[in-house]
């Protein structure tokens, strides 16, 4: 425990202190937790308009992903991502936001385009395999190469 609080501090050096184990118990939990919640599809995306001040018009949305615990009901990011970030799976995350969020706002051709925001992690971002599941995801939903 005192190895993964120096890490978390960012210092070389920690002490065991026994309400530290608390804390890990419920990391613990937390991620047991997030890891069913993906097998389980807890996930939600909500949605941001983003407006063009000028104009005042909606220009797109942003991808926001919620979490619909069973327990605790609804749980925002802040809460878990930090977490699904430091275990890997933030990126299983992202894929489950990033499906969603095309499958719901991919436009027909009649309608005008709209941007599609989504946050990514450094994590994912480094990963090398984001283009692959971007293709793959653009081959799925039907999205055109150049949306």
């Amino acid at each position: 425990m005192a190895l993964y609080a120096a890490k978390s501090a960012g210092v070389g050096i920690a002490v065991y202190a026994p309400d530290r184990e608390h804390h890990a118990h419920r990391r613990l939990s937390l991620v047991a937790e997030l890891q069913q919640g993906l097998s389980e599809n807890q996930f939600c995306v909500e949605y941001q308009p983003i407006v063009h001040l000028a104009t005042r018009l909606v220009t797109g949305v942003e991808a926001l992903v919620r979490w619909q615990h069973p327990q605790q009901g609804r749980v925002m990011p802040a809460d878990f991502i930090h977490l699904a970030e430091q275990t890997g799976l933030i990126n299983p995350l992202t894929t489950i936001v990033l499906e969603t969020a095309i499958r719901e706002w991919s436009p027909p051709p009649t309608v005008p385009p709209l941007t599609l925001a989504d946050n990514l992690s450094l994590r994912t971002l480094t990963d090398p395999g984001l283009p692959r599941v971007l293709d793959a995801l653009r081959g799925v939903c039907g999205v055109r190469p150049e949306s």
